[in-house]
């Protein structure tokens, strides 16, 4: 098998699956842009800007999970690092558009400064991978993965009760 055909290995057979989720990529790449512009001056935009943040981080997440990334870029440190932005990406996504879902005062503020604080988490996370630091994603790993799960969890369970 040539490199070529072998980069579309991982979606053989998910050919419907792989477009489906390519373009729910794009689309909320542009809402992303859009809601940033109208942030500060439309009401919904922030909640629309953290609901396509959400859709957005789950999308690259099970596309670098699933390997459908190979399709768009042959590297193999890119679709890990794809992969793992998309989840560092859900700590504050999830709570800060859960933030805007609630009622309680008391679980708005405490989604709000949750969200920002794992944004901090993020942003410092992806500045150590990028500068010379010797920094992986890999290396929390489990800790991240337990973090997502208690995050997700509680957003959501604080948008049924």
């Amino acid at each position: 098998m040539s490199m070529e055909d072998a980069l579309f290995f991982p979606i053989l057979g998910n050919e419907s699956a792989f477009a489906f989720f390519y373009m729910v990529a794009v689309g909320s790449t542009f809402a992303i842009v859009i809601f940033g512009f109208l942030y500060f001056v439309v009401d919904y935009a922030k909640e629309g800007f953290w609901l396509s943040n959400l859709i957005f981080a789950i999308t690259v997440w099970y596309m670098g999970n699933s390997g459908m990334f190979y399709a768009v870029c042959a590297g193999e440190d890119v679709n890990a690092v794809v992969e793992y932005i998309g989840m560092y990406m859900l700590f504050f996504s999830a709570p800060l558009y859960s933030s805007y879902e609630t009622s309680r005062p008391w679980v708005k503020r405490a989604l709000h400064y949750g969200g920002k604080f794992f944004f901090v988490v993020f942003l410092l996370t992806v500045i150590l991978f990028i500068l010379p630091t010797g920094y992986n994603y890999v290396w929390n790993l489990r800790i991240a993965q337990f973090i997502q799960f208690v995050v997700l969890f509680s957003s959501m369970m604080s948008n049924i009760f």
